[in-house]
């Protein structure tokens, strides 16, 4: 059977669903901004955008959509809307797939 999957912004209205996944899961809810994965209407999986904490169901199968999740939040990093800048400071170039001297 083919779960349909929805990727999304996180809303208030996500608030109590997420806070449930994250107890299910044992660990603290993302930070806002997040990203939220629905399969079939029901919330599998979270990522912050800018912390990176995941949490996902650990009764399913979500090893790829935690990876979907990850690759859209990095994406939205490098759109510039959350980038820091403190390896620049350091001295470091920043690629697009990381750092280099």
């Amino acid at each position: 059977m083919t779960e349909s999957i929805r990727i999304k912004h996180a809303q208030p209205a996500d608030g109590d669903a997420l806070r449930l996944l994250a107890d299910l899961d044992g660990r603290r809810a993302p930070s806002a901004p997040a990203l939220l994965a629905y399969a079939d209407d029901e919330l599998v999986a979270a990522v912050g955008v800018e912390d990176g904490r995941i949490v996902a169901d650990p009764f399913r199968y979500t090893t790829d959509v935690v990876d979907t999740l990850m690759l859209r939040a990095a994406q939205q990093r490098d759109d510039g809307r959350v980038r820091p800048l403190r390896w620049l400071a350091l001295g470091h170039r920043v690629s697009r797939w990381g750092i280099t001297a």
